[in-house]
């Protein structure tokens, strides 16, 4: 092995290579991603001031992306048209009792601009009533509506409710928007080792020694493979327990997933490597490749935005598999079982870009 370990050096001592695989893509991730969603600020007068209202209070204080100010009554209007709060709402005294009696309250609501942000908390406040409103159809008093909703708070229900927050969902599908973008260059990166070994004469001594090209081939994507799954390991792991992005049960899942593409990127390389004559050329033609592949495949916004001709288009690319892939795992929080479709054919994506590499195998010795 080598080749294997010889290769692993020669990238993880390389602190350009290693800039490119992990750091550029966290610098980019938290200016562009965390940027793009603005903390909407939210005033409240809780006249009511029962345990149902501050149940409320408390889960709004609890989500990231809402800023929450307690206010007068006579505030609420003042500072909403003074644009210092985004939203506000308004509890009435006896909002729990008329809770308790009604079939669905509808909250009180100030806004002077309705927005996708006023739009987000509105929902979420909503969605949050609604499941209060189920637990309540669920008990039959109201100490047993407190105990259920403890339980709520603190146990196994609180995982589903965590993702209902819209603009966090949006926050962790870009950031694997993104992160798909910079595996692309993770195919010029490692494969274009193979075109230093070539035009440097390295691959004509390892030829002219016991190693063959089948084993210097092997190796060589053993190792890079080996970088895909530390990049992609660092970079969500990252996102996840640092920068907290809301991925959802399915971690493991979506990791697996996002490495699978990182293999698809691989073999692409080693099919792009096989093309041209110097890394200068790789380097440019994933560079042309790296932004219509993301934009087509949904990396930067929902494919259901393109038009249809291009939706189509988007149908033949392994980017477009692989944000499928993530979004029915962190919106849809579907299982393993359901994406096993878009990691087959990011597989025959694989499978395809290896077969048209290794097809041109002969060029590898050329000096």
């Amino acid at each position: 092995m080598k080749i294997f370990k010889f290769n692993l050096k020669r990238i993880l001592k390389n602190k350009t290579r290693l800039a490119i695989l992990i750091i550029v893509p966290i610098m980019f991730i938290s200016v562009f991603v965390l940027g793009a969603f603005n903390t909407v600020t939210v005033g409240i007068c809780d006249e009511d001031n029962s345990e149902l209202t501050k149940y409320i209070v408390s889960d709004l204080k609890k989500n990231k992306f809402y800023h929450v100010k307690m206010m007068k009554s006579n505030e609420l209007l003042v500072n909403t048209l003074d644009y210092n709060i985004d939203y506000a709402i308004h509890f009435n005294k006896g909002f729990e009792e008329d809770f308790f009696k009604n079939d669905l309250l509808q909250v009180k609501e100030y806004y002077f601009e309705e927005n996708e942000y006023v739009m987000n908390v509105k929902t979420y406040i909503q969605s949050y009533i609604n499941n209060l409103d189920k637990i309540k159809n669920s008990t039959n008093t109201k100490v047993a509506f407190y105990q259920v909703l403890e339980d709520y708070e603190s146990g196994q229900l609180k995982v589903s409710k965590a993702f209902d927050d819209t603009a966090g969902m949006d926050q962790a599908i870009f950031s694997i928007g993104f992160t798909i973008y910079f595996l692309i260059f993770l195919s010029v990166i490692t494969c274009g080792l193979i075109i230093e070994d070539r035009n440097n004469g390295t691959l004509q001594r390892i030829f002219n020694s016991p190693i063959s090209l089948r084993k210097y081939l092997f190796e060589s994507l053993l190792s890079f493979m080996v970088i895909g799954f530390l990049q992609v390991f660092c970079l969500l792991f990252i996102f996840k327990f640092i920068f907290r992005f809301q991925y959802g049960p399915n971690f493991i899942n979506l990791f697996i997933l996002v490495f699978t593409f990182s293999i698809v990127s691989i073999t692409m390389g080693l099919l792009i490597v096989s093309i041209v004559k110097s890394p200068i050329q790789a380097y440019l033609i994933v560079g042309i490749l790296a932004s219509p592949l993301s934009m087509l495949g949904g990396c930067y916004w929902p494919n259901y935005m393109m038009p249809d001709w291009l939706q189509n288009v988007s149908q033949f690319l392994p980017t477009t598999w692989v944000m499928k892939g993530a979004n029915e795992l962190i919106v849809d929080q579907e299982n393993f079982i359901d994406i096993l479709d878009n990691i087959g054919i990011l597989i025959l994506f694989g499978i395809l870009f290896f077969v048209g590499g290794i097809f041109k195998r002969t060029d590898f010795a050329k000096s």
